[in-house]
């Protein structure tokens, strides 16, 4: 199997906006009695109750686009071979604002969407008939929305805005590039703000790291 590289980038967390957010995200752990170190107590919280927070994670992840934006445009410029780069979100808010802030920074870059709303039959034509052959510059998709079976190893560099509470579901959407059939290198950066929520999702994936090699078959 080709070689993979998971980057961690951090990035400034000490913005006033950005340190409100992250007050309101430990209020909300510690109204669900999760001590701070109780790191493994956030993937027990209950999808309902992960709603209630989830304006203020989309909130922390817009902030990071303009990060993204500029990540992506340093990647394309440093490509030997012109490959497609997929950005991972998790909300579907900050899959249209990033679908707007491209449109708008890059507009004759090709772009396709998918989230957990497209169509099988969409995501398998934008798969295989898109980012397979060539015919795309950037993906962006939801981090639910590309499961098992779907290989698009035309892809080298991926790129995570958001990150998923459970490290499994993170490990799949890095194994829908990093799996047979991949001839170069991929290289996994992940933005995060050593802070709030995301620190702790951070710290799972430290502990979890052989689980997530297992399920990558290193």
């Amino acid at each position: 199997l080709s070689k993979l590289n998971d980057e961690i980038i951090r990035l400034d967390p000490r913005s006033s906006k950005l340190k409100k957010l992250f007050e309101e995200e430990e209020r909300f752990l510690a109204e669900h009695g999760i001590a701070p170190e109780d790191v493994e107590g956030i993937t027990k919280i209950t999808k309902t109750d992960v709603s209630q927070i989830a304006e203020v994670r989309t909130q922390v992840a817009l902030c990071k686009i303009p990060a993204a934006l500029e990540l992506l445009e340093t990647i394309r410029e440093e490509q030997e071979e012109p490959s497609p780069v997929t950005l991972y979100v998790y909300h579907r808010r900050t899959l249209e604002a990033l679908k707007s802030a491209l449109s708008t920074k890059f507009p004759k870059l090709r772009v396709a969407y998918i989230s957990g709303e497209t169509p099988a039959k969409d995501r398998h034509n934008i798969i295989k008939n898109k980012f397979q052959t060539g015919l795309l510059d950037v993906l962006c998709a939801t981090i639910g929305s590309l499961r098992e079976g779907v290989n698009a190893t035309a892809g080298r560099d991926v790129i995570f805005l958001e990150l998923d509470f459970v490290p499994s579901n993170i490990a799949q959407a890095i194994g829908r590039f990093h799996r047979r059939g991949q001839t170069g290198s991929v290289h996994v950066r992940k933005l995060v703000f050593d802070a709030g929520i995301e620190k702790r999702i951070l710290r799972i994936l430290a502990e979890k790291s052989t689980t997530i090699e297992k399920i990558l078959g290193r």
